[in-house]
């Protein structure tokens, strides 16, 4: 192809900015420069994600394909960090012209910025001659159009999360597949797999708040060395590798608190996972959890409002409440007639991990009261209680399912009175 005149590159630039005017796919952004230049453009994001090609591109021995989606291969990713190729893109916003063995001809990489951090990268395998000062005017041109594109595409929510978005938005949306090459995408990003994972999900009591600058993310990152944090469909998540089965010490718990109070958030984590692929899972969890956490509580997991979650999904209210074991209603009405307190009685054993001795504590009466109690229930119900674990379980929850109902349908008991 002939070299690029300064009339074919403003004509070129042009149509760059008339494709900011419409709805233009990122594609189309490459093929323009390519056909002003001829030479091959992938957009790579900044987890080595390929955003697009012109043309396309068939190239097994750099790139994988997972998803539908296709992916620069770990190993290649190793060797842009030996070739100092990451360290260019991170500190010079200008064309960057280098050789690498893999590539026959000097290849080209070009970052791709919003608000100062790397969000993206522009690369071409490039050709015998070299490239023009024409054409590296091109792709710098080309990169500050496709950094205005990709906020317009809402492609990262903060300068902080970037590094992390698309890398979670592509793991909780399920398009990884197989945990072996999550595992690897994970190290990409030069974060240290761990036996297991945790997401947390954060929310804010002002809900039209947005994270705004790097606060909240470097906030976080410092706290938990390691986590991965961005917005996600305008969720902020963070992933949590763990060496060990709890999510947060003592000392994080107390830290991540005063974070909450001060900034006015609530955040719940999931159950732990092994498997990244199983993340996605994670995502519906914590939303879950965030739900149910009750009022004046900034810190929820899922642990506490797994049944929760199982309810909501099961049906509707009236539905649910053909569920609660009918001794529940029998002690609910002996209670109305006779001011017993059975219900109370059963609860306080429940809640009490059915210690006797905590139970009549909680409840301010004499152990001796909450034993006559538990055996005028047991006559009720026809059935020895302090011996009768899979009735007591069945109680339990029903009792889950009553809050439940109690929570997010209108208070039980004063409908229930009303038929």
């Amino acid at each position: 192809m002939e070299r690029m005149t300064p009339e074919r590159l403003r004509r070129a630039k042009d149509e760059l900015f008339r494709a900011l005017q419409t709805k233009t796919q990122l594609r189309q952004f490459l093929q323009i420069a390519h056909d002003a230049t001829g030479l091959q453009f992938s957009l790579c994001s900044s987890s080595f994600a390929v955003l697009a090609t012109c043309p396309d591109i068939d190239d097994e021995k750099n790139l994988v394909t997972s998803g539908g989606r296709q992916f620069v291969r770990f190993g290649v990713t190793l060797e842009m960090d030996e070739k100092r190729h990451v360290k260019r893109l991170l500190e010079s916003t200008r064309p960057s012209v280098s050789t690498d063995p893999r590539f026959p001809c000097p290849i080209l990489f070009q970052s791709i910025r919003i608000n100062q951090a790397m969000v993206a990268y522009i690369f071409s395998p490039g050709r015998p001659e070299g490239f023009f000062p024409e054409e590296l005017d091109l792709v710098e041109y080309l990169s500050q159009v496709l950094s205005i594109e990709m906020q317009k595409q809402d492609f990262f929510a903060t300068e902080s999360g970037v590094k992390y978005e698309y890398f979670l938005s592509e793991l909780l949306e399920g398009r990884l597949k197989g945990d072996q090459f999550a595992v690897q995408r994970l190290r990409q990003l030069k974060i240290q797999p761990q036996r297991y994972y945790f997401l947390a999900e954060f929310t804010f009591d002002d809900v039209s708040t947005r994270p705004s600058g790097s606060y909240f993310f470097d906030q976080l990152q410092a706290m938990f060395p390691g986590c991965l944090v961005g917005i996600v469909h305008g969720r902020m998540c963070m992933l949590l590798p763990r060496s060990g089965i709890a999510p947060l010490s003592d000392q994080e718990a107390v830290a991540l608190g005063k974070f909450l109070e001060f900034n006015q958030m609530r955040a719940a984590f999931s159950y732990r996972f092994t498997s990244l692929t199983m993340a996605r899972y994670a995502w519906e969890q914590t939303k879950a959890a965030l739900e149910a956490l009750p009022k004046g509580e900034r810190l929820g997991g899922y642990a506490r409002s797994h049944l929760f979650h199982l309810f909501s999904r099961a049906g509707d209210a009236e539905h649910l409440r053909t569920m609660i074991h009918p001794d529940i209603e029998l002690l609910r009405r002996y209670d109305g007639e006779h001011d017993s307190h059975y219900m109370d009685t059963i609860r306080a054993f429940l809640q009490e991990n059915r210690s006797s001795a905590r139970a009549a504590a909680a409840l301010f009466i004499h152990k001796s009261t909450f034993f006559f109690r538990m055996g005028k229930i047991s006559e009720l119900v026809g059935t020895d209680l302090m011996h009768d674990g899979e009735r007591l379980f069945d109680y339990e929850f029903s009792f889950r399912l009553l809050d439940y109902l109690e929570r997010f349908s209108g208070d039980y008991e004063e409908r229930e009175e009303t038929v």
